[in-house]
């Protein structure tokens, strides 16, 4: 018998069954994320069960993402890339995923529209039944119709919940997109892309407001994917500068300065200067997020006001922006500094300058009130903002707005003022009571 140290070791038993093969590359962008997904998790040794309680997502959703079964929404794709260190590894896919999603919902549509045609047949009859369920040419009476309705709606946006808006607007979007599996005029076709871009854009906006990401998602990456095409590169600045604002307000500022740079990049010298003006400001309030970017704030800032101060005119898809509007953005810009003081002022002198029928804009002012309050260790004051924007925002349907109180409430109890929150609390309960 040889000795130990050279006994050779024997090879451990085979599996039985089917070798194992190697997964095929991906093909598809959510594949491609859903693989780097794995990998990562992998890596760092973790179940899906246990990325699932980290991140707050079913161990189910992430094993159909990472299977590229389904699309996972940008919230969900943040939270993996986090909780992974991914260092943005997972988020810079995740705008392939939203195009692809774009692209083949819109295919869908035009599938679905093109089958519901009954075959051709000799039957004069059944061929004009035929003729009827085709997507027609429009005139130019018809898209001005359409535009008016667009703009009918914008002015709306003021007035009704995003909850009444929404399916209002899908709809509308929905009757542009059939219009355009249609042959149309050059000059039609335009100015149809113009207006399917900016309901996408809109749609998206209140998606965002009503918390479904996922839906928010793809209708920025059709708007994204539609607006490429547009000889309106301030309408396309524009729709990228509101995709900014969503991913401020969900915290992830590198992201945010991303969009609102492409929006500031995008904007020709034609684009008003009360577009720059806006663009400025939504890029201000982004990099105000990062530390590394805090610097540029200031003059950032200065540069909207300087537009604003020069700006005469307005493009017809822009919403209402002016001093008002400037001041809420400064405040929040002021926040993130960490400057209470300054904060403070802005909102105060946003609320001195507001007009009459303004309430949403007037209780997000009165928010930012209350936070800089907060962060100026005034919780009393805090309270009464708070309190104040809370009843405003629950009477005209703002669900962004109430989750923003939500989260100060939720801040508030983290500092251990349990008697404040008891107060907010009880406000809520007699606001729902209210409502019923």
């Amino acid at each position: 018998m040889p000795p130990e140290s050279e006994r050779k070791m024997a090879p451990p038993p085979r599996r039985r069954g089917r070798p194992t093969k190697a997964l095929p590359p991906p093909t598809t962008a959510r594949g491609r994320l859903g693989a780097e997904l794995r990998r990562l998790r992998i890596e760092r040794n973790l179940t899906l069960m246990r990325l699932g309680e980290l991140t707050g997502s079913s161990w189910q959703h992430l094993g159909a993402v990472e299977r590229g079964e389904v699309a996972p929404s940008e919230p969900v794709v943040a939270e993996c890339d986090r909780v992974l260190a991914a260092g943005g590894q997972l988020l810079g896919l995740f705008p392939t995923v939203v195009t692809e999603q774009a692209a083949a919902r819109h295919s869908a549509i035009v599938a679905r529209r093109h089958d519901v045609r009954p075959e051709a047949t000799e039957d004069p009859w059944a061929r004009l039944r035929e003729g009827a369920l085709r997507p027609s040419t429009v005139s130019a009476t018809t898209i001005q119709e359409l535009e008016d309705i667009t703009d009918r709606q914008r002015k709306l946006y003021g007035v009704l919940p995003s909850a009444q808006m929404a399916v209002v607007v899908e709809a509308h979007l929905g009757v542009i997109m059939s219009l355009l599996t249609a042959p149309q005029p050059n000059g039609r076709k335009e100015r149809l892309v113009a207006l399917a871009g900016e309901a996408a854009g809109f749609s998206a906006w209140l998606w965002f407001d009503l918390g479904d990401h996922h839906k928010m998602s793809n209708l920025y990456g059709l708007a994204s994917e539609l607006l490429s095409t547009t000889v309106d590169p301030g309408l396309r600045s524009y729709v990228s500068g509101y995709r900014a604002l969503t991913h401020e307000a969900n915290g992830l500022g590198v992201q945010a300065i991303g969009y609102a740079s492409e929006a500031l990049a995008q904007a020709s010298a034609s684009t008003s200067l009360l577009t720059r003006s806006w663009l400025c400001a939504v890029s201000a309030s982004a990099k105000a997020l990062e530390p590394d970017h805090q610097a540029e704030v200031p003059a950032l800032l200065d540069r909207a006001q300087c537009h604003l101060d020069a700006a005469r005119g307005k493009e017809p898809w822009m919403y209402d922006f002016d001093q008002t509007s400037l001041a809420g953005f400064m405040g929040q810009s002021y926040l993130r500094l960490g400057d209470a003081a300054r904060a403070a002022s802005a909102f105060t002198d946003g609320l001195a300058t507001i007009g009459a029928g303004r309430e949403r804009k007037g209780a997000q002012l009165t928010m930012g009130l209350a936070e800089s309050r907060l962060l100026a260790g005034e919780p009393e004051e805090c309270l009464d903002a708070a309190t104040r924007a809370l009843e405003v925002f629950a009477r005209v349907g703002f669900s962004s707005g109430l989750r923003r109180v939500g989260r100060l409430r939720n801040r508030l109890e983290g500092a251990g003022h349990a008697s404040m929150v008891a107060k907010l609390d009880e406000q809520a309960r007699a606001l729902t009571r209210g409502a019923a």
